[in-house]
């Protein structure tokens, strides 16, 4: 399961997030809202954005996992 390349979606999701935190930076401060950014925050953001991601896609994976394929789609 590890390189099947669902991984990547929650860092995409991450770095994108950054990018729109400074991409939208200069449009906050065109409000005389003063920003300051640093390497910790977006660090700590990217952090929180894979590991949000990763437990939010492992838990489902992991209760579908044990699950009998059969008797889980006569459920539905």
């Amino acid at each position: 399961m590890a390189g099947d390349g669902h991984g990547n979606i929650d860092n995409i999701g991450a770095v994108l997030g950054v990018l729109a935190s400074l991409g939208i930076t200069p449009i906050i401060e065109s409000f005389s809202v003063r920003v300051e950014l640093s390497i910790w925050g977006g660090l700590l953001s990217l952090a929180f954005g894979v590991l949000t991601g990763t437990i939010f896609g492992f838990y489902p994976a992991y209760k579908a996992s044990i699950l009998i394929p059969v008797i889980a789609l006569n459920h539905e």
